[in-house]
């Protein structure tokens, strides 16, 4: 397997120079490590070593290399300190998946003539998924609507551990009820707090009214099969525990807001904005947008005590962004991210989609 570094031997002068880093004549040192995917190795990822923290458009990687089909991987590097990444397309199940990871010790630190070891987890990105785990193992259920609301549908959110209460966006797997009310969810094996939402706006963003219907259920995935959780029946918010969240959530006052547009500055419609506190959009997104309108409009309101955000926009929820989604990006100006102050109103922030293929 031969490593293919991206610029000469004066490049890395340069690099280290400014990096501070001491190179003089001196061995490069060595790292080397594994891609994992659930404790497996990951064949094929393509391992990448950066100069910064910054894994963006504007800083090409100083080296990569595939890993190899235990997902081994071994680098030479002059001494210096660097970010180490690994990104991987896999099939899981039915699926494509497109995964991103980093080194658990970046930053790694390479040492004239001397080893070292990191490893690389890999985990979906996206904002949403709507599972989280091998296909054949997980959980599945059906909702029971009060009468007179199975209009108003109902999502399913998995969240990591026992919570009393689960709110905002730290769930690791969401879906739609199908049309027959039914869910099924791919898991790995753990314990996770189900929260089944019904919301009387329909919308999937924001603060809980007071007409929400929820269900909250503790559970536990082995290995072997689905779950069945059976019949869930979501009742009215509690409103003592409605005011507690809202008080902690705020409100839609602090937005921002402007226009989804193709390659010809048409509006799309359709489209979903994601507001992210990592200049990479990876993670959880901290709030989603409803889906932009016939104009192209979309409103992604921030609640809270603001923060900086850069914005992504999907056609979809669900997985990571396959052929023939639209998505879409912008990271502020200077790429430096969107500041929000609690109360702001930030108007005409376009943000321009292509398909992906």
């Amino acid at each position: 397997m031969t490593m293919r570094l991206l610029f000469g031997t004066l490049a890395f002068a340069l690099m280290l120079a400014v990096l501070g880093c001491s190179r003089n004549d001196s061995a490069p040192g060595k790292v080397v490590g594994r891609v994992l995917r659930h404790g497996q190795g990951i064949p094929m990822a393509m391992v990448q070593v950066y100069p910064k923290a910054e894994q963006d458009r504007s800083t090409p990687p100083v080296a990569e290399i595939p890993s190899g089909e235990d997902g081994a991987f071994s680098l030479e590097l002059p001494p210096g300190r660097y970010w180490v990444w690994a990104k991987a397309t896999i099939t899981e199940g039915s699926r494509e998946v497109r995964l991103v990871g980093q080194a658990t010790t970046n930053p790694v630190e390479s040492f004239s003539g001397e080893g070292t070891t990191v490893k690389i987890e890999l985990a979906d990105p996206s904002g949403f998924a709507e599972g989280f785990g091998p296909e054949g193992t997980g959980l599945k259920g059906r909702v029971k609507f009060a009468e007179g609301t199975q209009a108003e549908g109902a999502t399913v959110y998995v969240y990591p551990g026992t919570q009393e209460r689960p709110i905002g966006p730290g769930f690791v797997a969401a879906v739609d009820v199908a049309g027959d009310a039914s869910f099924r969810m791919n898991l790995a094996i753990g314990k996770y707090t189900l929260a089944v939402r019904q919301r009387k706006s329909s919308r999937d963003y924001g603060p809980p009214e007071k007409s929400d219907r929820v269900a909250v259920r503790q559970i536990e995935i082995a290995e072997g099969g689905y779950l069945d959780v059976g019949e869930i029946t979501p009742t009215l918010i509690d409103q003592a525990a409605w005011k507690e969240i809202t008080s902690k959530m705020g409100s839609d006052a602090t937005r921002i807001e402007g226009l989804i547009l193709d390659a010809k500055n048409r509006p799309v419609e359709g489209i979903r904005v994601l507001a992210f506190k990592d200049s990479r959009l990876t993670g959880k997104p901290a709030f989603v947008s409803p889906p932009s309108g016939k104009d192209g409009r979309y409103v992604l309101p921030i609640s809270g005590e603001g923060g900086t955000f850069f914005l992504g926009a999907r056609s979809r929820i669900g997985g990571p962004a396959s052929p023939g989604e639209k998505t879409g990006h912008t990271l502020g100006p200077n790429g430096l991210g969107i500041k929000v102050k609690p109360g702001d109103n930030i108007s005409k922030i376009n943000i321009s989609v292509e398909e992906v293929w």
